[in-house]
């Protein structure tokens, strides 16, 4: 993956783009842990969710804000997603067509699935897993 990254690196560079290594700080913090973050080494155990959750709370979304004034729904359902008791975090993806709820494990998103979407029929809700197919 190194090789990936630097050339995935250059390619940013040549054509004017920022470019986020990932990987690198990975790569460090997986040299430091002495539990995996992973049941596989690509799909995130427990832990590896709740690490994930706490690094997304100390990034930011620019557009989330700018995409609740113009469609106040987003807001509702961040706000439902980030209070269900098995959300790790919650947050608008990109510019607004999904929001998404990062939980521990695949039991407890397809518990917050199943009641959010009894909640609000009018949702389309889906579980999910990072790094791999559901079920």
């Amino acid at each position: 993956l190194s090789l990936y990254t630097a050339a995935m690196e250059q390619v940013a560079k040549k054509h004017g783009l920022t470019f986020i290594d990932l990987f690198t700080p990975s790569k460090a913090l997986y040299a430091k842990i002495k539990e995996p973050f992973t049941t596989s080494g690509f799909i995130p155990n427990e832990k590896g969710y709740q690490k994930l959750a706490a690094w997304l709370a100390a990034t930011r979304n620019d557009l989330q804000a700018p995409a609740i004034e113009l469609a106040p729904v987003i807001g509702d359902v961040i706000t439902t997603l980030a209070e269900e008791p098995e959300a790790l975090f919650a947050r608008m993806s990109g510019s607004g067509a999904t929001c998404f709820a990062l939980c521990g494990s695949d039991l407890e998103a397809q518990a917050l699935a199943d009641r959010v979407g009894q909640m609000r029929p009018d949702w389309w809700v889906q579980p999910c897993r990072l790094g791999g197919p559901w079920g």
